[in-house]
């Protein structure tokens, strides 16, 4: 982020800058004689995307003395619209075995096609209750699934892969197959932190 007078000077440069619920607030000193008019505050986010907002910076008269008026900006009642974004998630094929890994790929586009920046959760779970049998023809529900974590690269993807073992581990895959697993695909935006997600389902074979 910079700002610029209007002979178009670099008065402020403030780069990456941390951002708090996608806001940032902070303040500029400006002197005692500073040129008056338009000024621009410029804004490029971590995924290219930039904007730019104008501001004044005007004298008033008090008592005959002139006195520098705080900078305020134009068209307050300007509303500007966020552009929206979609996810996507899928898997190498429909179907898996009971022997295979679950390789799975996530995409977050803005509407106009350019990628996310930010990261994607994806969740493993079981659509269904399952419940195990034990000693003495007691039931239990079990509960659980697998969660990973990935930061998106710049064409906002994200390949992940879940081990057959750990599938294995967390009763997502059995012996037999028949079963069915639930994915679940999050994707939090780094600039404003607004969230989007995307499910899909592998059924799983012997």
């Amino acid at each position: 982020m910079y700002i610029e007078d209007p002979n178009q000077n670099r008065i402020a440069d403030l780069p990456k800058q941390q951002l708090h619920k996608g806001v940032y607030s902070g303040e500029l000193g400006l002197s005692s004689e500073p040129p008056l008019g338009n000024w621009l505050i410029h804004v490029q986010t971590l995924g290219g995307l930039k904007f730019s907002k104008e501001f004044s910076v005007d004298r008033l008269a008090f008592g005959g003395n002139m006195a520098i008026t705080y900078f305020s900006p134009y068209n307050q009642s300007r509303s500007y619209v966020l552009p929206k974004f979609e996810v996507n998630i899928k898997t190498a094929a429909s179907f898996l075995t009971v022997n295979e890994d679950l390789q799975v790929h996530v995409s977050a586009k803005y509407t106009y096609g350019k990628g996310v920046a930010g990261k994607a959760k994806v969740r493993l779970e079981l659509p269904f209750p399952h419940w195990s049998v034990l000693d003495g023809g007691q039931t239990r529900l079990e509960e659980g699934g697998l969660e990973r974590s990935m930061k998106l690269n710049a064409m906002g993807e994200a390949n992940l892969r879940f081990e057959n073992a750990e599938l294995r581990a967390a009763k997502m895959i059995m012996d037999y197959g028949g079963s069915t697993i639930r994915l679940v695909a999050e994707v939090q935006e780094e600039l404003t932190e607004l969230t989007r997600n995307s499910t899909a389902e592998v059924i799983v074979y012997k």
